[in-house]
């Protein structure tokens, strides 16, 4: 009996983890690239984002340059907005102190979700230093 209930507690036990890898956990597949700022205008009125905010766009290169073929989510472009926090547009003060202008290019991945419910694609910009963006943000 001890051994039965022992198997059906490792069973159960399996079971929600897998419910719960498939219902909440990110699974992202990186595809290491660049990111080259394409542009750096003050964000248009209403906008999700920090006090004096900029649209900082970019493009992603794959380092890969056949990984395109290999995208899970082809139909998501590889050209972006930089983002801080929760997908804020980022303080003009900090952009400057960054010195983050046009042509600039920066290390990035584009990261897709292999399961579970998280945005299909998302971009990291590692060559970026985001330790400090929120003491510009709000006065």
């Amino acid at each position: 009996m001890r051994m039965f209930a022992w198997i059906l507690f490792v069973f159960s036990f399996s079971m929600l983890n897998c419910d719960e890898e498939r219902i909440g956990a990110c699974h992202y597949e990186s595809i290491p690239g660049t990111a080259t700022i394409l542009s750096v205008e003050p964000a248009s009125e209403g906008s999700y984002a920090c006090l004096d905010p900029v649209d900082v766009v970019f493009v992603f290169t794959p380092d890969d340059p056949s990984a395109p073929e290999d995208y899970l989510f082809p139909q998501y472009s590889d050209t972006s907005n930089l983002t801080v926090g929760a997908g804020m547009l980022p303080p003009m003060e900090w952009v400057t102190i960054q010195n983050i202008i046009v042509g600039n290019q920066y290390k990035c991945e584009r990261k897709e979700d292999h399961g579970g419910s998280c945005p299909p694609v998302v971009f990291e910009v590692t060559g970026i230093d985001f330790s400090d963006w929120a003491d510009y943000c709000w006065e």
